[in-house]
């Protein structure tokens, strides 16, 4: 008998091995595989690892959750912060800075250097819109001569001398005419010295669209305005 050891490096447990005339190998032997702490470990993994495991998950979580909501709220503070600031810079600029296409209300003392240029309002715009140069050097004026100027309004002034020989009277005829009877006529005497017990008068005779009749005891040269529609 012979004894040999098959399984060698690997645990096992020794067994005879018999050879008989005709050679045969008798190979009867229990061989078992035992998982050493086995139980153990799993009831390790399941009563220790894994609750601790759980439970420090769950306070990162825990952890993460407040960090991730004092950044937003952080961040959403310093957007609405920069918003803020943006509003005023806006508001500043608004006060500051005048606008060429919405409609703006100024307010206070403001100085403007070089030329300022505006629209000229309407010839008959009597709101109170800017007056512009060519508004108040005539651009309301329609038409205008030696001894008249008329209006976009429509009022005409004429104005002249007129040199009265009799007290039949002396005619004036217009430069233009009036489109209504009811204007006014001024006259005046022009004397060659004051004499303060002495008036002068003179009386308009008739009147028309055209020109007046002007009659008075006082010979000479009056002064004449006519003023209307």
């Amino acid at each position: 008998m012979t004894e040999i050891n098959i399984f060698e490096n690997y645990a096992s447990k020794e067994f005879d091995v018999c050879f008989q005339d005709e050679a045969a190998l008798n190979t009867t032997a229990d061989l078992k595989y035992v998982k050493y702490g086995q139980d153990e470990i799993d009831n390790y993994v399941a009563s220790v690892s894994k609750p601790e495991l759980s439970n420090y998950v769950d306070d990162q979580k825990q952890v993460i959750n407040i960090e991730t909501n004092q950044s937003i709220t952080s961040i959403s503070n310093a957007v609405q912060q920069g918003i803020d600031d943006i509003n005023t810079v806006i508001a500043e600029y608004d006060q500051s800075y005048i606008t060429i296409d919405t409609e703006q209300v100024i307010t206070g003392d403001k100085t403007f250097e070089g030329s300022l240029q505006a629209v000229t309002p309407d010839a008959d715009d009597l709101s109170p819109c800017v007056a512009t140069t060519a508004f108040v050097n005539g651009g309301n004026i329609v038409s205008q001569g030696t001894n008249h100027v008329q209006y976009s309004g429509g009022l005409i002034m004429q104005w002249g001398t007129i040199e009265v020989s009799n007290s039949a009277g002396e005619n004036c005829v217009y430069e233009i005419p009036f489109t209504s009877n009811s204007y006014a006529i001024s006259l005046t005497h022009i004397a060659d010295a004051v004499t303060p017990i002495t008036f002068s008068t003179a009386s308009v005779v008739s009147h028309s669209l055209t020109g007046f009749s002007v009659g008075s005891n006082d010979l000479g040269t009056w002064f004449w305005l006519a003023i209307g529609f």
